[in-house]
């Protein structure tokens, strides 16, 4: 007669490793900033490579150094190379992650790497919101000072709008802005090269339709 073994699963209380989870976060985050994103439509596109580090982390691997040289071929697997700063940024985010996780047992590395996952998705989402608006506010500012008032924007491009906050700027690939009149176009188009000649313009189109 077998007699069974019951196994005891170590306690494991997340809340003792939230403040990990918020700077391992706040790394990510930070390297981020270095990382060129396609676009802002979609969880992997404001997120990049560290969809692909978590996924990693999660199939067991652990060791520090693989996982970076994992993200650097990721980079350049997609024609984009890390500069120095933005190398560092990687490896303290990695070293944080791997350590983050050190202590916790292997039932829960998922809930812990969850956590971690859209705590940093809804930080990247809020600065895209935050660009987004601060894009728009001067992009009414941009017309105010071209056009003076709203209602001679509204007769220019041909629309009714009630308020300058449903006034926005679209980037050429949005169903709106293919919609738009030729003055409207003509409008974004001056407003973005206003914004290079104050070398104020984004690195991409952040105001794509979602």
């Amino acid at each position: 007669m077998r007699i069974p073994i019951f196994l005891q699963a170590p306690n494991f209380d997340i809340k003792n490793v939230q403040s990990d989870i918020d700077a391992t976060r706040k790394a990510f985050d930070d390297y981020l900033d270095y990382y060129k994103r396609k676009d802002a439509r979609s969880k992997h596109g404001l997120m990049g490579p560290v969809g692909k580090i978590l996924g990693e982390v999660r199939s067991g691997r652990r060791d520090p150094q693989s996982l970076k040289g994992y993200a650097i071929r990721v980079h350049e697997a997609n024609q984009q190379y890390l500069s120095q700063e933005g190398i560092a940024a990687l490896e303290k985010a990695i070293n944080n992650l791997v350590g983050l996780l050190q202590p916790v047992p292997a039932g829960h590395v998922d809930t812990v790497v969850d956590r971690l996952d859209y705590a940093l998705y809804f930080s990247r989402r809020k600065k895209v919101v935050e660009e987004r608006e601060v894009l728009n506010c001067e992009f009414r500012t941009f017309l105010q000072e071209r056009y003076k008032d709203l209602l001679a924007v509204a007769a220019a491009w041909g629309e009714t709008i009630s308020d300058w906050s449903r006034v926005y700027v679209f980037g050429p690939t949005s169903k709106t802005y293919k919609k738009a009149s030729d003055t409207k176009k003509g409008d974004i188009a001056a407003f973005w090269k206003h914004q290079e000649a104050q070398a104020k313009a984004p690195a991409e189109i952040l105001l794509e339709e979602e």
